[in-house]
């Protein structure tokens, strides 16, 4: 399984909807957090099976949450999965390609 790596950014964002979700109801910020976690797991042991988003230096991958209209933005660089966004699937799309050069 790759090493995993999460960019200060996307840890900002996961965090702003987690919070976010757990002010809509109590506890859904951590239903939240475990679909984070589960797209994680699932992107590390597949890394080559997310949605292509960006060829550039590195390719770059979409995985969804489940339940939720969020997707983590992946690179695969140097044997790390580097989650370079935790993004609305509506929102701002493509705001995260300055983190990829």
């Amino acid at each position: 399984m790759l090493s995993f790596q999460l960019l200060r950014e996307a840890e900002r964002e996961l965090e702003l909807a987690r919070r976010w979700y757990d002010e809509q109801r109590h506890g859904l910020g951590l239903v939240f957090f475990d679909a984070y976690e589960d797209a994680v797991r699932h992107a590390r042991e597949f890394p080559d099976a997310g949605a292509v988003v960006l060829e550039s230096t590195h390719t770059v991958r979409k995985f969804p949450f489940e339940g939720f209209p969020f997707h983590i933005v992946t690179s695969v660089i140097d044997d790390t999965l580097v989650v370079v966004a935790v993004a609305h699937v509506k929102r701002k799309p493509g705001y995260w390609v300055e983190r990829v050069k």
